[in-house]
């Protein structure tokens, strides 16, 4: 039997590079491979969340580069910007993805 693995569209937010749109893999491994582990994740707008990781900004850890300020919290490191439905990952819809874009 073979599994067919949904591919989703996100947004990447690196330090000190624009955002891109990135296809993954619809599995959380996906994620974990962007981020640093342990994450956190905080809803920006209706169904759209930032997922970061929550000891590189809670700790302000040196060994990652400050990214952006989101409502008020300093994230370090590479964080994404995912659709979620039913606490399910889904696609962002490419108007989510252009305004994600512009806002960072």
């Amino acid at each position: 039997m073979v599994v067919k693995m949904e591919k989703v569209k996100i947004v990447v937010v690196e330090p000190n590079k624009k955002p891109y749109e990135k296809l993954i893999n619809n599995t959380m491994t996906e994620i974990y491979g962007l981020v640093y582990y342990p994450y956190k994740e905080i809803q920006i707008q209706k169904e759209i969340y930032v997922i970061y990781s929550k000891e590189a900004t809670e700790k302000r850890d040196k060994s990652f580069t400050k990214n952006r300020k989101i409502n008020a919290l300093d994230i370090y490191g590479t964080f994404v910007i995912v659709s979620k439905k039913d606490n399910e990952i889904t696609s962002l819809t490419d108007k989510q993805i252009n305004t994600v874009k512009e806002f960072f």
